[in-house]
């Protein structure tokens, strides 16, 4: 079917966007753009305007029909507005303002029978601004009660769902791309030949202009410049700000200006610090013309941005860092530059994908394409969230791989971790699981207590109630039953047959296993599916054997082997918990035989690693303990080494002590194939899942400290065998183990 075809299958007569003025806000651009894409894909479109003043008014010649309502207040508008929509016989009406998206929806039974109203949501609901209850509760019933909701990226989308109970769709802010580059074609920028920054914002609480200026003050060489665009309530408190000594002279307020493209255009970055955003078109406008983009880890809607742009367009930094990111910006020129914006921003996309979704969702969907092709996955784990424990960053990476795919996830933690904090000494949840999350996440119960399980179960299935998920995907098993035995498809995924050692546990599987939602089961290993059919005869053909994976987009490491001279230590990296049976004391055995090796520990918990640090403090070898550092760092560390060690023993425990040495499907022996280092490891057989000896990596007798060193030095003597070790580890892990293609695996084996 043809596109043109396409379009006639249930197309609106008559589309009306609604705007409160021609203000240079980023929700009237968006809308303007809509309404021009709209109609040059041949539809009948008009624009409603409160109040038609501003200088984005499109002019006598615009395609579609302008109404002006000629009224500054939304509620003094409403008999005009709805005069003006019965007068125009929409069948779909957009608004894009929370306060424009409610009015419709509680007058939508005098605009007429036959519209159909999409409310676009601009913002997070959780940004940390003060709302008040009554107010938040006209957003969600305004939200409920339209037709079709959308939001401006993956981010948003999941918060929505989770709040509206409803399916959400994702419409990216258009960007007409040809058009800022053609203003961009006569970039401005300060003469000299240091750096030049600028930040588009309002002058406003919570757009951090305190932060970037004391970065700018702290980093920023003498020759360096910072340009601030916007106009706001703060304007005079920073005008005295950029006059003391450390920034007189080399920071420009430039106020509101009706056209910033060509000073973004010249700039060596757009630097944003806000506390919150939606999806700052400013960002888009900045890559659309070639310049990189700074901002705060805050921004999380950004996050899937960054992961689709080019390498280095969007740079995602914790506030503490600001100065250094700042410090380390390079210097581009004036440009002109090719652009950095993904395709998928670009106005004609945007228009098809929205024509889509209002012929999908508001009219009959095109033959041969099913309704919904979004899955919506309910996750609940038994751990914490945020939480630095193995089972937390594991379903993390699993809830973003499903994300990343293009489907809705909410993954549902047992209970917070009153303990947490990241390795860096920054609390968040971007730093902790070392990626900016696209997936929504709940907490079941505020604390553990007795009984957490059974009122968890009773917690999931209630959400499971309200979400209605197309798919259960747990780590928790009795917090799953409920569902499949409702009929919801279920799929629970197994790390260890310790999960099913109690009467309760046993009792729980064998009911999952006789529920009409049930799908199966999705085992870390061989060996796992192995015992799980033997002492529960679980069918074969209900278990999918996927082992743990890594994220190759972030984790990708080197295929160049570093070189060493022939004098150099060799520098030996551990990296990962120090429970016992880790092998931690084999390694310390080794270096205390090996001068010519320097050892590193990467891991905790932090008191283990401090009672480590203080015990090699008083000896002679050359060790160090790191303590527990975030993801980011920890891939960083790895990528130091000239060699990596996973020395386990014959029994492996886990941070709750179970021995998983039968069963495990390591993250760290994943991250180690993706670092491009060389590997030394202990041949326990369920290792031979994952790895080929001698030629992934070099496998020894576990608790052998005699062993471990004759392999380091092969490694050391040989440095052409550790180039091929790790080449081949790294191949393997891009092309067999990353999280995307497990998500896929697992979701095209059990038809979700």
């Amino acid at each position: 079917m043809s596109r043109t075809q396409r379009r006639d299958v249930g197309r609106p007569r008559r589309i009306v966007l609604v705007v409160p003025s021609f203000g240079l806000g980023g929700a009237e651009r968006v809308m303007l753009l809509l309404a021009h894409g709209l109609a040059a894909e041949g539809h009948d479109v008009a624009l409603i305007v409160l109040d038609g003043r501003g200088p984005l008014h499109p002019g006598a010649a615009a395609p579609f029909d302008v109404i002006d309502l000629r009224t500054r207040r939304a509620l003094a508008a409403l008999p005009a507005l709805v005069r003006a929509v019965r007068a125009a016989e929409p069948t779909v009406m957009m608004a894009s303002q929370t306060h424009l998206n409610t009015l419709l929806a509680l007058v939508r039974r005098w605009l007429g029978r036959e519209v159909r109203l999409v409310a676009r949501e601009p913002a997070l609901w959780d940004d940390g601004a003060p709302e008040r209850r009554s107010v938040r509760a006209l957003r969600r019933l305004a939200l409920r009660r339209s037709d079709l909701v959308i939001a401006s990226s993956s981010v948003m989308q999941s918060q929505l769902e989770v709040q509206l109970g409803r399916s959400v769709h994702v419409l990216p802010n258009p960007v007409d791309v040809e058009g800022l580059r053609a203003r961009a074609a006569a970039p401005a920028r300060r003469d000299g030949d240091g750096l030049r920054l600028v930040c588009v914002a309002r002058l406003a609480e919570g757009k951090g202009h305190d932060d970037l200026l004391d970065a700018f003050a702290a980093a920023a060489g003498p020759a360096d410049r910072l340009t601030l665009i916007g106009d706001g309530p703060l304007l005079p408190l920073l005008a005295e700000r950029v006059e003391q000594p450390d920034l007189h002279g080399r920071v420009d307020l430039m106020g509101g200006l009706s056209d910033p493209i060509p000073l973004v255009a010249g700039a060596d970055a757009l630097v944003l610090a806000s506390v919150s955003e939606g999806m700052p078109n400013v960002v888009l406008e900045a890559l659309a013309v070639g310049t990189p983009v700074l901002v705060t880890d805050e921004l999380v809607t950004l996050g899937p941005l960054a992961a689709s742009a080019p390498d280095g367009a969007v740079r995602m930094v914790g506030r503490a860092d600001l100065a250094q990111a700042v410090a380390t910006t390079a210097v581009l020129g004036p440009g002109p530059r090719p652009t950095m914006l993904p395709p998928a921003f670009a106005v004609e996309r945007v228009v098809r994908r929205l024509v889509d979704a209002l012929e999908g969702d508001l009219g009959p969907a095109p033959p041969g394409r099913p309704r919904r092709t979004r899955a919506h996955i309910l996750m609940p784990i038994l751990a914490p969230f945020p939480s630095t424990f193995v089972s937390s960053v594991q379903s993390a990476n699993m809830a973003q791989a499903f994300a990343e795919l293009g489907h809705a996830v909410v993954l549902a933690a047992s209970h917070p971790d009153p303990t947490f904090r990241d390795g860096d000494g920054r609390e968040g949840l971007a730093p902790a699981i070392g990626f900016e999350p696209s997936f929504a996440h709940r907490v079941l119960a505020g604390r553990v207590r007795r009984g957490q399980s059974f009122w968890n179960a009773l917690r999931i299935a209630a959400l499971a109630r309200r979400l209605g998920p197309d798919l259960v995907y747990a780590r928790d098993l009795r917090g799953c039953v409920l569902p499949a035995r409702r009929g919801v498809s279920t799929v629970l995924e197994a790390h260890s047959m310790a999960t099913f050692t109690r009467r309760l546990d046993r009792w729980a599987l064998r009911s999952l296993l006789r529920a009409p939602g049930f799908l199966g089961i999705v085992a870390i290993s061989s060996a796992l599916a192995e015992d799980l059919v033997a002492a529960f005869d679980v069918p074969p053909d209900a278990i999918l054997v996927a082992h743990d994976a890594v994220r190759t987009s972030v984790d990708g490491g080197s295929s160049t082997y570093p070189s060493r001279s022939p004098g150099d230590l060799l520098r030996v990296g551990y990296v990962g918990s120090l429970f016992a049976g880790r092998g931690v004391d084999v390694l310390l055995e080794v270096a205390r035989r090996a001068p010519w090796l320097q050892l590193h520990l990467v891991g905790g918990p932090p008191d283990v690693a401090a009672g480590l640090a203080d015990e090699l403090a008083r000896g002679s070898i050359d060790a160090t303990v790191h303590g527990q550092v975030s993801p980011v760092r920890a891939r960083a560390m790895q990528r130091e080494m000239d060699v990596l060690v996973a020395p386990f023993a014959r029994r492996v425990g886990t941070d709750s002590g179970v021995d998983t040495s039968r069963w495990m499907s390591p993250m760290k022996v994943f991250e180690y194939m993706a670092s491009g280092r060389p590997i030394v490891i202990s041949d326990l057989p369920v290792l031979h899942e994952v790895l080929r000896p001698g030629v992934d990596a070099l496998m020894v007798p576990p608790e052998d400290p005699g062993a471990l060193l004759a392999a380091l030095e092969r490694l050391r003597d040989d440095p052409e065998l550790g180039r091929r070790l790790a080449s081949s580890a790294l191949e393997r892990a891009r092309g067999e183990f990353t999280w995307e293609l497990r998500a896929r695996r697992i979701l095209e084996r059990f038809g979700a």
